[in-house]
Order: structure tokens, then C-alpha cells, then sequence
């Protein structure tokens, strides 16, 4: 059965171009209408693939908002790895001690609202450089994500983890979470609809970058499958603004102690509520 299933795949790839219908359509918030439209084409063995970083989750400090000019503070400190060979470590520990939130606070409740119409959900992640910094990461993101109450469905092919092929740097599939590793996530979603023993109702995308749906539909336009991608837009809603003191704070400790500081504790410093160490 299983082979009949890959084989149908197969055909379905090289005999049905561009049959498949595609939607992409922007929102603001996981509560939208557009959202409740798309729960409604949601059935049993529909395949939901969501972005995580400034999707579901982001960091809370303020230097890491859409319209922060410090935003890209990390790829800054890896412009200084060649001249500091501790910056792997610094980047590492910045990861690993900064604290996350969600980008809506009703994540978890829509994730368990797709699982419960039959849907395969699986959170779906480019990973970055700076995450071969971190021992373990895939398990590092899986927790990160848990702690948040963020649960996708844990195994496919009746598996919690596993590599894709043997390929160095192949995408990698942690208890929900697709990686994509050295791979771009339309490389990867390839691989991944060669190796699963079924074919989807309709794929579903949820994803804050609208290169990558774009990217993505013109693959699913080559087979038999409908195709939604939701272009998430509540990360750029956030609202606050960096305090520069605060920043300035925040960097200075981090590569001199190694530890982060969150805006509130950094904060305190400045105004001499506790003592800088």
C-alpha cells in the first residue's frame, strides 16, 4: 500500500502540471476572517506547515521589534566572529537566555483548533546559522516552543525524528518541527512530500515572509494539491520601541559577562535600582 501511495505521488509530480488551485492572502491576526475561512477547508489529512520565528514566537525585548533599528544586532555579531573567536559563544548565549513570547496569544488554541479537524500541523523553520551555535538545537527549539504551550503533531510515518536522507545538511523532522537545515523551505517541502505515505487533502502554509509563499506556490502549482498560503502580518503590529539606554546596556553586558539582560533588568541598572555587575 505504501508503495502505491509514493508511486501515486510520483505521477502526480511529473503528469498533472500546474492543476493544483493556489491561494495567498494576507491577515493580521490568527482571529481574522481570513483565518476562519481557512479552518473551514481544513479536513482530515489536510497538511498545515507554520513558520515559528515571528510567526508564533518572538523575542520580547524591544530591540528585537519589526521597526528596531538594532534588529539585526545578531547578524552584527556575527560580522565580528572573524575577529572574536568567543562571539560563537556570546551569539550561543544570547539564544539560549533570551526570553520569547507569542506573537498572539491564542497560538496554542488555533494550532490544537487545526489537530482536532484531522489536520497534521507542523511547525516549519529556516534554520539559521546562528542556531548551529546551540548544542542540541532542535531539541532547544522544541522546548522553547512546549514552554509556551505550543504542541504540534509529533510524528509522521509513525516516527518523532528523523533526517530526511543521508545528505549532509538534509532537513531534519524533531517531535512536530520541520528543519530545514542547509536546504530553503521549498527545497525542503520537495523532500518532504517525496517521504510521507500519503497525499494531503490541501496544503496549508502560515508564514510571515511573502518571497517564501511565493516561492513555495510555484512548486505546489506543479501537482494536484490545493494550495493556501496565509502572508501572517501580526509580527509587523507589534508595537514598542527600543530605549537606546536600554540597548546600550544590554550589548555592553553581553560581551563582557556572556549574559543577556532583559529591557526591564537593563533598565533597572540604568536607573540605579540595582547595582551594575
Amino acid at each position: 500500500m505504501k508503495s502505491n501511495l509514493l508511486i501515486k505521488l510520483l505521477l502526480l509530480f511529473i503528469i498533472l502540471p500546474h492543476a493544483s488551485y493556489a491561494v495567498i492572502t494576507p491577515t493580521y491576526s490568527i482571529n481574522s476572517a481570513t483565518i476562519r475561512n481557512v479552518l473551514e477547508k481544513v479536513k482530515i489529512s489536510s497538511l498545515v506547515l507554520i513558520n515559528i520565528d515571528d510567526t508564533i514566537i518572538t523575542p520580547k525585548s524591544m530591540m528585537f521589534r519589526p521597526n528596531s533599528s538594532y534588529r539585526g544586532f545578531i547578524e552584527e555579531l556575527n560580522s565580528l566572529a572573524k575577529y572574536n573567536s568567543n562571539i560563537d559563544t556570546i551569539i550561543a548565549k544570547l539564544l539560549l537566555q533570551r526570553q520569547v513570547m507569542l506573537v498572539e496569544s491564542d497560538w496554542a488554541k488555533f494550532i490544537e483548533q487545526l489537530k482536532n479537524k484531522g489536520a497534521l500541523v507542523f511547525g516549519f523553520t529556516k534554520t539559521c546559522n546562528s542556531y548551529s551555535r546551540i548544542k542540541n538545537f532542535e531539541q532547544w527549539k522544541y522546548e522553547q516552543l512546549r514552554g509556551l504551550g505550543i504542541s504540534f503533531t509529533d510524528k509522521i510515518n509513525d516516527k518523532e525524528l528523523f533526517k530526511f536522507d543521508n545528505d549532509k545538511g538534509s532537513p531534519s523532522f524533531y517531535k512536530g518541527i520541520i528543519f530545514t537545515n542547509s536546504f530553503n523551505k521549498t527545497q525542503t517541502l520537495k523532500k518532504f512530500m517525496s517521504i510521507i505515505n500519503f497525499l494531503p487533502y490541501n496544503v496549508i502554509i502560515i508564514e510571515n515572509k511573502r518571497g517564501e509563499l511565493n516561492d513555495i506556490d510555484n512548486f505546489l502549482k506543479t501537482i494536484n494539491l490545493d494550495y493556501y498560503g496565509i502572508e501572517y502580518l501580526a509580527f509587523e503590529e507589534l508595537k514598542g520601541i527600543p530605549n537606546d539606554g536600554v540597548v546600550k546596556i544590554q550589548k555592553e553586558f553581553l560581551l563582557k559577562t556572556g549574559n543577556w539582560l532583559e529591557d526591564e533588568e537593563a533598565l533597572k541598572i540604568i536607573n540605579n535600582q540595582i547595582p551594575s555587575r
